[in-house]
């Protein structure tokens, strides 16, 4: 999960959103997240049927921080994650 936020990161994230809301063009690009939910504490359902965990808690704050993305989570069994990212299922 933590190399598909790697592609996104630039360095000048903080620069970027400036300059856009500069600008007024408020197109903001959409990350779909894939994950297990099998991983106590990394990423899991919890008693409420919420997804939580490190791993998503950890997604959450960072599409707070960054207004210019917009992430969404996709569950599937682990084995699916590969394959639905070379088959662009997942960005």
């Amino acid at each position: 999960m933590l190399a598909v936020l790697a592609g996104c990161s630039t360095g000048t994230a903080s620069n970027d959103s400036e300059s856009a809301s500069a600008a007024g063009d408020t197109k903001v690009k959409k990350i779909i997240v894939g994950t297990g939910t099998q991983f106590p504490n990394v990423c899991f359902i919890d008693e409420n049927g919420k997804l939580t965990g490190y791993d998503v808690e950890l997604i959450r704050e960072i599409d707070k921080r960054l207004p210019e993305y917009e992430f969404e989570f996709s569950t599937m069994d682990f084995k699916n994650l590969l394959l639905s990212l070379e088959t662009k299922k997942l960005t």
